[in-house]
């Protein structure tokens, strides 16, 4: 009986990412604003926008900022090789690899 139900609740949630593959970013954004005013929060996309650049730019501060502490600590090891590579770096990858590295740690104490 739980499996039927969780089946059913997959293939909605399949049926509504196919649906919003296809939505323009103005439908996107509807339905965002329909589903939070739902669960009774207010939606402005424009704020939302402004949210996310802001965090993505302290996001990049941040990291600059550690890139410069790795200079300052280890300056014959910055060299062109490694900061090609990370300016190749795939962010989110890195950050999701790093989440599972702590998991692990943890699961190990």
């Amino acid at each position: 009986m739980r499996q039927r139900g969780a089946e059913r609740a997959v293939e909605a949630l399949l049926g509504m990412i196919e649906e919003m593959n296809e939505a323009s970013p103005e439908e996107l954004a509807e339905f965002v604003r329909e589903q939070r005013e739902a669960l009774g929060e207010d939606f402005d996309a424009e704020k939302e926008l402004a949210e996310r650049e802001e965090s993505a730019y302290v996001g990049e501060q941040l990291s600059a900022s550690r890139l410069a502490s790795l200079i300052a600590a280890w300056p014959d090891r910055v060299n062109a090789p490694l900061r090609e590579r990370l300016a190749g770096l795939d962010c989110e990858a890195a950050e999701k690899w790093a989440i599972k590295l702590v998991a692990q740690g943890e699961a190990l104490r």
